[in-house]
């Protein structure tokens, strides 16, 4: 019987992770080169988007990109007996379906040259992952999670995380106006092609919140598990991002000066926070039940409930 409780409680516990794991497959598809079209053009005047269309796909855009935050927000709010927040979560993930749904009805794509319009194009197989992702969080619905709440300093360091994984997409969005290394790349060797695809993967992932969209799988994994390898895993990948290309700066300069100062000038340091904020949620002082430090040897570990499963 004690088993099967166990099983049930990894269960849910693993159900909810892959729903948010779910609500970040499209941002790493997008950022692999899923739906990304390139064609040749050769005319007098292009055709420029009116402000509605450019509004709403800002506003489509990040809604995918803030959707596994927000659902990872919501199941987070489980630990504290909100039992709604399944629920809540697969209201989040229909909503931005819609509003995905929506823009791309309502704005078809245009003709570069001429404006004429274009049939409508609806992204399905990310749709497909939210709806998988919703699906998920409707089995796991009437398996609550166990286990003692996080603490205040917890929270504050994983929204601190997560805004700063957000403001490495918002600058990488609208803050370089041109590739990296391209105004001084004849300067240094030539570097080898897989590099540069490498570079390429990490700054289209950056631009599309696969870094948020890792923070959030990573909270969701840590509140759940209470485990502190987890939170080193999560936070090595979420530096992976922050550090590729000082990396590959290192090994191949681009520009010809000084390693260490070119290296450095490209690292995304929003993203470099954002890591070793996760990683300081593993702390004991961060962790540590309030009390904790008052109580004797003899005291009981946390009343908050049952701890949840070691994985």
């Amino acid at each position: 019987m004690a088993h099967s409780g166990t099983f049930a409680v990894r269960r849910a516990v693993v159900v909810r992770v892959l729903a948010v794991a779910a609500t970040v497959l499209p941002l790493v598809m997008y950022a692999s080169g899923w739906g990304r079209t390139s064609e040749g053009f050769l005319c007098g005047s292009l055709w420029e988007p009116s402000q509605a269309e450019v509004v709403a796909g800002h506003i489509s855009t990040w809604a995918q990109f803030l959707l596994p935050a927000m659902v990872a927000a919501v199941l987070v709010a489980e630990r504290y007996g909100r039992r709604w927040a399944p629920v809540a979560g697969i209201g989040l993930i229909g909503l931005v379906i819609v509003v995905v749904v929506a823009v791309a009805v309502a704005f078809p794509p245009h003709e570069i040259c001429t404006g004429a319009r274009r049939p409508v194009v609806i992204a399905w197989l990310p749709l497909g992952c939210y709806a998988v992702g919703a699906a998920l969080l409707l089995a796991s619905a009437r398996t609550p999670l166990l286990g003692r709440a996080p603490r205040r300093g917890e929270l504050i360091l994983w929204t601190c995380a997560g805004l700063a994984a957000v403001v490495s997409t918002a600058v990488s969005l609208y803050g370089r106006l041109e590739p990296y290394g391209w105004s001084c790349y004849a300067a240094g060797p030539v570097r080898p092609l897989a590099s540069d695809l490498f570079l390429m993967w990490f700054e289209y992932a950056r631009g599309l919140a696969v870094p948020a969209g890792l923070v959030a799988v990573a909270a969701v994994v840590a509140v759940a598990t209470r485990g502190v390898a987890p939170l080193l895993v999560a936070a090595s990948a979420v530096l992976v991002f922050g550090f590729a290309e000082p990396v590959v700066e290192l090994v191949w300069p681009s520009c010809g000066g000084g390693r260490l100062t070119g290296a450095a000038a490209t690292a995304d340091w929003p993203v470099v926070v954002a890591g070793v904020l996760v990683a300081l949620t593993g702390l004991p002082a961060i962790r540590r039940p309030a009390g904790a430090r008052r109580a004797g040897p003899d005291a009981p570990a946390d009343q908050d409930g049952p701890a949840a499963p070691a994985f």
